[in-house]
């Protein structure tokens, strides 16, 4: 497994104004780990 590519989620998402939260709302965009990688590579929103 490369560990030195790049997660753009998490190198872009500040930049973009996504906040990390304890707790997340109704509306908030989930990013996770889905299948055999170290970054996260989907996201999803918390209904």
């Amino acid at each position: 497994m490369k560990t030195e590519i790049i997660s753009l989620y998490e190198q872009y998402y500040d930049a973009a104004g996504f906040l990390r939260v304890d707790m997340p709302q109704r509306g908030d965009m989930m990013v996770m780990q889905v299948g055999w990688t170290i970054h996260p590579n989907h996201a999803g929103i918390y209904l």
